[in-house]
């Protein structure tokens, strides 16, 4: 039996986030999911009125909303963008999980593997993960009741498809082959998201 029932999500509204909320909610564990949205946010959380989620909207500027909403929970998944602000904000929500004594947190990785120096200079915006991840390790290392788990699944297929970033040209049915078409890539769809997060759970 696991011993994650409570998790605390935020960012529940967005592609990623909406993709773990459905993947918790449909999981034979019987996930309790909280959402946690902006009480200004104008995203709908599509699952709402699900008897597993509780929707709780605050000021996330405000500690004492994040400790009250993250007290009792065994995990907090956070699927945000990676931006200085969002990534601030990650920091924070860190740093009140470990406080209140949530066992396991599960950071806004969900993409490349920024431990890999190449990719990272390759993509400055990656600093940011990787300084995030950085602030994690530290917190937990004086916090030894909880842990962190990254998800690094390389980009996503389905998102990468729709908008042409692969190469692929669906309307003029068209592919670009880099390095003859012989080099590998790892990638999976948003969807698949959901049945990773619950599992890392389970």
């Amino acid at each position: 039996m696991s011993s994650y029932k409570n998790v605390a999500l935020v960012g529940a509204s967005g592609n990623v986030g909406s993709s773990v909320l459905n993947g918790l909610l449909s999981s034979p564990i019987g996930f309790k999911v909280t959402a946690l949205a902006r009480t200004e946010s104008k995203s709908k959380i599509t699952q709402e009125g699900h008897a597993s989620l509780s929707v709780v909207r605050g000021d996330f500027g405000d500690d004492l909303f994040l400790k009250s909403s993250l007290e009792g929970q065994d995990a907090l998944v956070i699927c945000l963008d990676a931006n200085p602000v969002t990534l601030e904000l990650q920091n924070r929500l860190v740093d009140v999980a470990a406080a209140v004594g949530v066992k396991r947190v599960i950071p806004s990785d969900f993409g490349s593997d920024v431990t890999n120096p190449k990719i990272v200079e390759a993509c400055f915006l990656y600093q940011g993960k990787v300084d995030a991840v950085k602030h994690i390790k530290s917190v937990i290392s004086k916090n030894t009741g909880t842990s962190f788990t990254a998800v690094i699944n390389g980009p996503f297929f389905d998102w990468g498809l729709e908008r042409n970033v692969f190469g692929f040209d669906p309307e003029k049915r068209t592919a670009t082959l880099y390095d003859n078409g012989e080099t590998k890539f790892d990638s999976i769809n948003i969807s698949s998201l959901g049945a990773i997060v619950s599992g890392i759970l389970t």
